[in-house]
């Protein structure tokens, strides 16, 4: 046998026995304990989650007020819209009145024989901004009167806000 291959045995046993006596002298007691490794994770919830939970929450309550009002041009519609010359939808609630002063405004433009780009513009004109200031105040205080009345909608309703106010903070950072 080579000699090298003998002292490199006899060294790497002497190295395995030291280890074995090592590993026996520092194994702690039975009773006694153990410190442990700790790893902490932190972590953020994705925007989109906070988002999602103000839309879920958005609905809860839109979908609550409906049931609770009578008249229907004072429900509240959520749709996806996209700004003139955009693809990006962005959703939007706002109650049916709206939608329909504006429309009814539109048509009255367009038989008067105004062009398509005029008639496109009536929701920026004096004259709908105070008709949809006017039922907007009349929205304001059913919707006052209806939180007042029930405990379960106004309930809903701080859900939703704080849900909201989680999601503008997360956007803040």
């Amino acid at each position: 046998m080579n000699i090298l291959k003998v002292i490199g045995l006899g060294a790497f046993s002497l190295f395995l026995h030291a280890a074995n006596a090592q590993e026996s002298d520092q194994q702690p007691a039975v009773n006694a304990e153990r410190e442990m490794e700790r790893i902490e994770v932190r972590g953020r919830k994705p925007r989109l989650f906070y988002l999602s939970e103000y839309r879920k929450h958005q609905t809860d309550f839109v979908n609550m007020f409906n049931e609770l009002v009578d008249d229907s041009e004072m429900e509240v519609i959520c749709e996806l819209d996209s700004s003139t010359g955009s693809r990006i939808r962005k959703r939007t609630c706002q109650p049916r009145f709206m939608k329909t002063i504006v429309g009814e405004e539109t048509q009255r433009e367009l038989s008067r024989g105004s062009s398509f780009q005029e008639a496109g513009n009536v929701d920026q004109r004096q004259e709908t901004q105070k008709r949809l200031i006017q039922e907007y105040k009349v929205f304001q205080k059913l919707t006052a009167e209806l939180l007042n009345k029930h405990s379960d909608l106004a309930s809903s309703y701080v859900k939703m806000d704080e849900a909201l106010a989680k999601y503008e903070e997360y956007n803040k950072d």
